[in-house]
């Protein structure tokens, strides 16, 4: 039990994890592979549901997750974004944002 007075949801089997805690597992798998490989949401979701949660699978780690929860975290938390850190010099303001402008607005266009 926890301090809650809740219970833990317990594993289907002694030395399995739980299968929402096994979907968490691999959407933080799933999302570093979207993010090395720049692999598309749906394409990673795909590979995950017909390949790694098989039984077949290599990853024993992540057979029998709930597959609506991972897809459902997945989706939720699947927003495409890129940190660019400009260096401890630059500015908040107009002059800095115009260089910054200048420099992404290119790829958008």
């Amino acid at each position: 039990m926890t301090s809650a007075g809740k219970q833990k949801p317990a594993a289907a089997e002694e030395g399995t994890i739980p299968a929402r805690t096994a979907a968490r597992v691999a959407a933080v798998q799933a999302l570093y592979q979207m993010d090395l490989a720049g692999t598309d949401l749906n394409d990673v979701i795909a590979e995950f549901l017909q390949e790694r949660f098989s039984e077949a699978g290599k990853d024993e780690t992540v057979q029998g997750a709930d597959r609506t929860f991972f897809a459902d975290v997945l989706r939720a938390k699947g927003i495409r974004h890129e940190l660019d850190v400009w260096g401890h010099d630059s500015a908040h303001d107009w002059p800095w944002w115009q260089r910054q402008l200048a420099h992404h607005l290119p790829r958008f266009c």
